[in-house]
């Protein structure tokens, strides 16, 4: 996203600037040749006043050099000459019909040109008069003109003539050019980040973010050196880099490095910096994006720290868990042994009702030693990613129904070919194993039937394990995926195995649910990364 935002800001002030350097050329072309057509006019009327008491007295002067419209008017307005440019330009030929320039004035700017005429007037001369008029056909253009009063013998004033150039589509560059720039402002001021516009060793222009994340105000941020904003124990080496940038060397560079405030403090900033070459491919200014990544250090090694220590919890808890299973199973496995001993010694001494205690007490502790180890599989769940490889599910599934007992009365069916995931073999086989397992365990009907299937969801595999059994209401939902639930009472049931599941699910970033009707049947979700 970051890289995103550096290479459009790239790109709109590349395109800002060789737009602005491509009307700066054309305005300076057009100016220069106003400048000198009008000096000869100037020149051609100094040394030859004419005398205008009536259009034929008028001494015809060559004026179809001019690549610009030109125009004579009386005083009125009236068009006394014209050339072929301002024919085309205005799509009117005096010598057909009468034209008064005046007349073709824009309404918005009728007033503002009587008072520029009146001017003319008083000055004799006017330069860079701005105005619409309106051509022949409606269409309003934007004309620039160049005036000059034309006396005649007795150095009264009787006519003027002037230049005038369309400056239509000039206009329309410059007014976009000004959209664009401010567009640009108003991006730069708000953007999240610090930018900087930095040549001949001093920052020259710089984004509100870059103020206010060192302190400085927009006066005070201009023109500050590498002295002011790095360490002086990295100067040398800023150095060297600026001098690898603005020899051409390199062209864009990305480093963290810490940056003084105004204060003296320091934060941990990472800079983008690009040099911007001009037309002949100097490297006249640097475009640096700061952003302050001090708090997001902090952060990360506030994070690398609780891992850590995440890390060594769980494997001390792992290792309490075998310490605990095995200090748990060795009275367990005595009293066992004692039971048998009992039972053998007195063989055939014993009544019924006591033969029938001791086998609860076998029973019980058959199930106390397969609670233990579901807590010890349960704790030592865990995923390493340098054991993680591509496992073919349908290997995995298809294991799973060879090792596990299912009754003849039920079926399970393998939909369609089970796709790769990426992980570890015996987490899923843990996973399925215990779904499938609880499938079987938990079909009451005369004809079992488990289906596994699976579909795609964008980035994700949806799992489905769907039973015909025994259902389950819609209260339990949530509480048999924690520890010690179990909706049966029967001795080989720990209530761990789905606890299971949902430990492993989460730990590959995935997510478990069902669907179930009571004595219909139950399905199980598995949503997995691809």
């Amino acid at each position: 996203m970051e890289n995103t935002k550096i290479a459009i800001l790239e790109r709109a002030l590349l395109r800002e600037k060789e737009a602005r350097k491509q009307a700066e050329r054309i305005l300076e072309e057009k100016s220069l040749e106003l400048y000198e057509l009008n000096s000869r006019l100037k020149k051609i009327l100094k040394e030859d006043r004419v005398n205008l008491q009536c259009p034929e007295e008028f001494r015809i002067r060559d004026f179809e050099f001019l690549n610009d419209a030109y125009l004579m008017i009386d005083l009125s307005g009236n068009v006394l000459k014209m050339n072929e440019a301002a024919f085309t330009l205005l799509e009117y030929n005096f010598s057909d019909e009468p034209v008064n320039i005046l007349k073709l004035v824009g309404k918005d700017d009728y007033i503002y040109a009587i008072r520029s005429f009146r001017k003319l007037i008083k000055d004799g001369h006017f330069s860079d008069f701005n105005v619409r008029l309106r051509t022949k056909s409606g269409k309003l253009k934007l004309i620039q003109v160049n005036s000059n009063l034309i006396y005649n013998e007795k150095e009264k004033p009787v006519a003027a003539e002037g230049i005038l150039r369309d400056i239509t589509e000039e206009h329309k560059i410059r007014t976009l050019l000004e959209e664009r720039q401010e567009q640009l402002s108003l991006i730069v001021n708000n953007a999240p980040f610090g930018i900087v516009l930095s040549g001949e060793g001093v920052t020259q222009n710089t984004n509100r973010a870059f103020q206010e994340m060192l302190g400085y105000s927009e006066e005070e941020a201009i023109n500050l050196t590498p002295v002011d904003l790095f360490p002086k124990e990295d100067l040398e080496k800023i150095g060297l880099l600026l001098q690898d940038m603005n020899s051409g060397r390199k062209k864009h560079t990305e480093f963290i490095q810490n940056i003084k405030k105004k204060d003296g403090s320091l934060i941990t900033a990472k800079i983008n910096m690009t040099v911007l070459l001009d037309h002949i491919r100097n490297v006249p200014y640097r475009l640096s994006l700061v952003e302050d990544i001090s708090e997001k250090l902090r952060v990360e090694k506030q994070k690398e720290q609780l891992l850590l220590h995440l890390e060594k919890s769980n494997k001390e808890l792992e290792e309490y868990a075998h310490v605990v299973s095995h200090d748990l199973k060795s009275p367990l496995r005595s009293i066992s042994a004692l039971v048998s001993w009992i039972k053998e010694d007195n063989q055939g001494l014993l009544h019924d009702e006591t033969l029938q205690n001791f086998s609860l007490i076998e029973s019980t502790l058959e199930k106390m030693e397969n609670l233990i180890n579901g807590i010890l599989n349960y704790s030592s769940i865990s995923i390493n990613k340098k054991d993680e490889k591509w496992i073919d599910l349908q290997e995995v599934v298809e294991n799973i129904l060879k090792l596990i007992y299912i009754p003849e009365n039920i079926t399970v069916t393998i939909v369609k070919p089970l796709p790769k995931v990426r992980g570890e073999s015996i987490r899923f086989q843990q996973l399925f194993q215990n779904i499938i397992s609880n499938a079987v365990k938990y079909n009451d009907k005369e004809k079992g039937k488990i289906a596994v299937d699976y579909q795609e969801e964008g980035e994700y595999y949806v799992f489905s394990i769907e039973d015909n059994g025994i259902g389950i209401a819609r209260e339990y939902y949530e509480k048999i995926f924690g520890m010690f639930q179990s909706l049966s009472q029967s001795t080989d049931s720990t209530g761990i195995g789905l606890s299971i599941v949902k430990k492993i699910v989460d730990l590959y970033g995935g997510e478990i649910y069902l669907e179930s009707k009571e004595g219909e049947g139950t399905t199980f979700f598995v949503k997995l990364k691809k």
